[in-house]
């Protein structure tokens, strides 16, 4: 146990930790912070408040009773619309009375190519009424009709191709539309911001992680403490001690990750949708599991400690092989672009829905889950390789 401490010890330095915390600071200020902050920005974030609505009165599905209740809401949005637009003369004097005409003066718009006035009466109305309110309940309203009339639905794969819908895609589809699920409306911007907080997550736990392991092993080379330890049997299985507290170290630093990352985009309250199924049938994400937000949320910080502990053991077994800081940096670079590469584009991107890169490759759902026990596995292997190897050697 003294063993442990100490090489937690000479892991945990304190400069090291301050060059970790500016680095970190600086690539939360420019990355991950314009989505824990209310959810990031644009039109979604906008609609949220009706989502937020529904989920108090309604609860995760909107069943057709309570659907039936949406023309309603509609009706009275569209009143309060037309009563706004009293604010603004050149409203009326553009002939803008109501929705449906501010519709028909949209439509005459030509987008981005329209001339200044016309932009600024529609930008004006936009940003100051309740457009966004009606535009959100007016879209539900068409795609819970959608579903109901069998249409075919627009499948949300954040602007990237879709994939071709294999008879396995086809028939979760099917599976989804038979099942409760079929009528839940978790908001898109907080599913994609969780998403997107994620692999920024990975990313940074991924780093940290190397940036705080690559010097130590290096050190006790440079300092001859190998010389040391191989002068006994007892002192060559310092490898395990020192490859249970570089682990110990990277569940440490998720931990505080987490905190750094958690805490604010937990702030924003999202777990006001935590018990909503991570199907939606106003944009169409379709998920291979039956699983909540919450759930799922818990699922990928539980994927990056994972692959947080791999990266660990990659990073102790090459440190094995450094004599040098330059040459340990020349290692450690091309590991963390290649853990980061796969990590947050393959595995963490989309993870356990449709168009998530390892799954559609393998045809498998699920794959995440292998591709992570097969990293972990590979780096205990490498690990346990490295031991025997010195345990071999001559005195």
């Amino acid at each position: 146990m003294e063993l442990l401490r100490q090489e937690l010890r000479k892991i945990w330095n304190p400069w090291m930790l301050l060059i970790l915390a500016v680095i970190g600071g600086l690539y939360y200020l420019l990355f991950p912070s314009y989505y824990t902050k209310d959810f990031g920005y644009g039109d979604s974030v906008l609609r949220l408040p009706v989502y937020t609505e529904w989920a108090e009165k309604y609860g995760p599905t909107l069943e057709q009773q309570e659907r039936a209740e949406l023309d309603g809401q509609l009706e009275a949005e569209k009143a309060l619309f037309a009563e706004q637009l009293t604010l603004f003369p050149f409203a009326a004097e553009q002939g803008i009375t109501d929705w449906d005409s501010f519709r028909a003066f949209n439509e005459t718009r030509v987008y981005g190519k329209g001339d200044m006035e016309t932009e600024r009466v529609f930008w004006t109305i936009v940003e100051n009424t309740n457009y966004f309110r009606i535009d959100a309940v007016g879209e539900a309203i068409d795609r819970y009709n959608g579903l109901a009339e069998n249409r075919p639905p627009d499948l949300n794969y954040d602007g990237g191709d879709p994939p071709v819908l294999t008879a396995r895609k086809l028939a979760r589809i099917e599976e989804i539309k038979a099942s409760d699920m079929v009528h839940g409306y978790l908001p898109t911007v907080v599913f994609s911001c969780a998403g997107y907080v994620s692999r920024y997550f990975t990313v940074w736990t991924l780093l940290s992680v190397v940036l705080l392991l690559s010097p130590t092993l290096v050190r006790d080379r440079l300092r001859r403490t190998r010389l040391f330890q191989w002068s006994s049997r007892t002192g060559r299985r310092m490898l395990k001690t020192q490859f249970l507290a570089a682990e110990l170290s990277a569940a440490g630093l998720w931990i505080i990750n987490l905190a750094a990352y958690g805490i604010p985009f937990l702030a924003q309250h999202p777990l006001i949708f935590r018990d909503f199924r991570l199907f939606e049938f106003i944009t169409f994400t379709i998920p291979w599991f039956n699983w909540t937000f919450g759930v799922y949320l818990l699922i990928l910080a539980g994927m990056v400690l994972v692959l947080s502990l791999a990266a660990a053991g990659f990073t102790v077994f090459l440190s094995q092989y450094s004599g040098h800081y330059i040459a340990m940096l020349l290692k450690a670079v091309p590991l963390f672009a290649a853990l980061a590469w796969l990590c947050s584009k393959m595995v963490v991107n989309r993870a356990f829905l449709f168009g998530n890169p390892i799954s559609e490759l393998t045809e498998l759902p699920g794959a995440e889950f292998f591709s992570i026990l097969l990293l972990a596995a590979l780096s205990a292997v490498l690990i346990a390789a490295a031991g025997r190897q010195q345990l071999r050697r001559e005195l």
